[in-house]
């Protein structure tokens, strides 16, 4: 839906963190192609740290386009900053 609806961004936390997860590679190639403007970094808090997300979500094998759209320039859009 997010690839479609201009007001869907997808935040998922839970599929860069958690070691094994399914779908978790789609999601990193969905952030490097067609969903790299759909994409918001998310901090799963409070079951992990800031400093530890940002560190897994930059390991991810992001782009970095893909990382500086995720981490920063998606929110800024969304939120008209």
């Amino acid at each position: 839906m997010a690839a479609i609806c201009p007001n869907l961004y997808i935040v998922p936390d839970a599929y860069f963190y958690v070691r094994n997860m399914p779908f978790a590679e789609e999601f990193v190639k969905a952030a490097n192609s067609y969903m790299k403007y759909r994409m918001l970094f998310g901090t799963g808090y409070p079951i992990r740290g800031f400093e530890q997300c940002v560190e897994n979500w930059s390991n991810r094998g992001l782009t970095p386009e893909s990382l500086r759209l995720s981490l920063f320039e998606n929110a800024k859009y969304l939120l008209n900053l």
